[in-house]
């Protein structure tokens, strides 16, 4: 498997034998200063070699993010943001949005095997969403990317990610929801599959 980024330790997932059966670990490359290292729980297993052991749910965690890589493969991203906004007419953009866009501020190409799309810059979603109408058309929503008619867009009151038919303005067009944008990415790469 290619690096990942773990709590901001650069690692390699791999396996370790622990009491004769091998468990997921993350084998330590690089992190910022050691601090960061501990922090994530890095520990020295065997002499100059730290590793992190995982539970099942870390693993999870961890195989999500590699998937999450991947399926940015080909796509092009912009360069980061100046500043970050937070909200969008008064609406709050969510945290794991956020985190994406201060390293990416978007950007445009395939994401998965199956789909192809964009996100818009932070400094242009004001101009889009007032562009589409948003505030009237669908309240509550704010869109951040998107690809031909299918508009993607968060809503801050209910907590999820969706795709809006922008031909359409009642809430029976909504689809590929999911309350985090991770999951939403993949939702929708799995949807395009069938």
């Amino acid at each position: 498997m290619d690096r990942i980024i773990f709590k901001g330790v650069t690692c390699r997932l791999a396996t370790y034998r622990v009491m004769g059966e091998d468990r997921p670990a993350l084998y330590y490359i690089d992190a910022p200063d050691q601090q960061t290292m501990l922090e994530a729980g890095f520990s020295e297993v065997h002499y100059g070699l730290w590793a992190r052991i995982l539970t099942d749910e870390e693993l999870e965690e961890v195989l999500d993010m590699y998937a999450i890589k991947e399926m940015f493969r080909e796509f092009e991203f912009n360069e980061k943001p100046e500043r970050l906004i937070s909200e969008v007419n008064g609406l709050a953009l969510p945290e794991d949005y956020l985190s994406f866009m201060s390293e990416h501020n978007g950007g445009e190409g395939p994401l998965g095997e199956n789909n192809y799309g964009r996100f818009y810059k932070l400094e242009e979603l004001k101009e889009i969403n007032d562009e589409y109408d948003v505030q009237n058309s669908w309240p509550g929503y704010i869109v951040i990317g998107g690809i031909d008619d299918a508009l993607w867009a968060y809503s801050p009151d209910r907590r999820i990610y969706c795709q809006i038919d922008s031909c359409n303005t009642g809430e029976d067009t909504y689809y590929t929801i999911s309350d985090s944008l991770e999951g939403f990415l993949i939702k929708m790469d799995e949807e395009l599959a069938d």
